[in-house]
C-alpha cells in the first residue's frame, strides 16, 4: 500500500514535447552520420596510403571514398528535405544543433525534479 502511494506521487506533471524529441532525434541521427562519414574517410585514406602499388587495395580503397561520399551526399540531402518538411509542418526544435534543445529538456527535467511544483 505504501509503495502504491509513493509511485502515484511521483507521476510528472510535464507533458513530453514530440516535436522537440523528433527534431532532436533527426538532429542527433544526422550528426552520428558525419562522424561514420569522417571515421569512414580516415580508413580509406589509410587504406589508400597503405597500398603500395597493390592494384586490388587501391581499388578497394577508391571504393571505400566513393561510398563514403555517396552516403554524406544522401544524408544531406535527407536533411536538407528535412529541414524544409518539418517547420513546414509545424515542427519547431533544432534539427542544426540538437545539443542545445537536448540540454535545454534536461535543465527542465532537472528544473521539476529539484522543484516539483512548479514543474508544468
Amino acid at each position: 500500500m505504501f509503495i502504491a502511494n509513493a509511485a502515484s506521487a511521483i507521476t510528472p506533471k510535464q507533458n513530453i514535447n514530440w516535436d522537440s524529441l523528433l527534431a532532436t532525434s533527426f538532429g542527433i541521427f544526422f550528426s552520428l552520420v558525419i562522424g561514420f562519414f569522417i571515421l569512414e574517410f580516415i580508413l580509406a585514406a589509410l587504406n589508400l596510403a597503405t597500398t603500395y602499388d597493390d592494384p586490388k587495395a587501391l581499388e578497394t580503397a577508391k571504393k571505400s571514398f566513393t561510398s563514403a561520399i555517396k552516403g554524406l551526399v544522401v544524408s544531406l540531402g535527407a536533411f536538407i528535405v528535412l529541414n524544409t518538411i518539418l517547420p513546414a509542418i509545424g515542427v519547431t526544435g533544432s534539427i542544426t544543433n540538437p545539443l542545445s534543445v537536448f540540454t535545454t529538456q534536461i535543465n527542465k527535467l532537472i528544473g521539476c525534479i529539484r522543484d516539483y511544483a512548479t514543474c508544468n
